[in-house]
């Protein structure tokens, strides 16, 4: 059971949330109320520069990731027999997370099929729509809605690269990838995208993902998806690939 301790937390927190917006349902309005300027009708924060630069800045996190992966995964079939420059454990789990918490969960489960307007959309922050709470589907957003927060996903992905982390500086990195997450999700509420509890759960559901990928790669099947045999894979790709390269090659000449 230790070993479930944290996944059993994670789904622990996820109820109790899902209790407190149900017996307080008022409560996304009462924290997005903080943000919203009645006087001039906006959410003032929405262009602050350093909101909008962390905003950025979990953007980049995104880019410089997949920037890295493609460089690492190209370099090992551009040269299949030299070794890959990250462990292909490492790569194959931070691809996976990645793909599945923002990509998958976030972007296409959730946001384009529970159709919750965002604070900005709503009749009481300056739009034309009506309050959903976040456990009705029913909405009258068509597309990219608020439930969940694919930023603050991606910013609780972070967790991932975390726990990779050498044990003298995991617990700073895990803690660092929380702050930063808290901070994205301040980020997006104060700009009247998303709503506290698209936020929590958005980091909930990301923090789940993590965990069993996790425990997937290194754990259940670490005796058969090692570093050796992801490299293996990626060499007799890459020789494959140089292969038929030279025979185009051939006929051409």
């Amino acid at each position: 059971m230790p070993r479930y301790r944290i996944p059993l937390l994670i789904l622990a927190l996820g109820v109790a949330a899902g209790l407190l917006f149900v017996v307080a349902p008022d409560l996304d309005h009462r924290v997005t109320d903080h943000f919203y300027d009645t006087a001039a009708r906006k959410f003032p924060l929405a262009t602050d520069a350093t909101l909008v630069a962390l905003r950025n800045l979990n953007m980049w996190i995104d880019i410089v990731f997949a920037a890295v992966l493609g460089v690492v995964i190209l370099a090992k079939l551009w040269k299949p027999e030299r070794p890959m420059l990250v462990s292909g454990r490492a790569i194959l789990f931070l691809s996976l997370t990645f793909a599945l918490a923002p990509g998958v969960m976030a972007n296409v489960v959730f946001k384009e099929n529970w159709s919750r307007p965002r604070p900005v959309h709503l009749t009481e922050y300056g739009g034309q729509e009506h309050f959903v709470p976040w456990w009705d589907p029913r909405g009258t957003c068509k597309a990219n809605c608020s439930f969940v927060s694919g930023e603050v996903s991606s910013a609780a992905w972070t967790l991932a690269p975390a726990v990779l982390a050498p044990p003298p500086w995991k617990g700073v990195a895990v803690g660092a990838a929380l702050v930063f997450t808290a901070v994205i999700a301040v980020v997006r509420m104060a700009a009247g995208g998303h709503f506290l509890s698209d936020s929590l759960f958005a980091f909930l559901l990301t923090a789940l993902i993590v965990w069993f990928t996790y425990d997937l790669i290194y754990r259940r099947w670490r005796a058969r998806l090692t570093d050796a045999r992801i490299d293996a894979m990626l060499a007799r790709y890459g020789h494959a690939l140089r292969a038929r390269w030279g025979r185009r090659r051939a006929k051409r000449t």
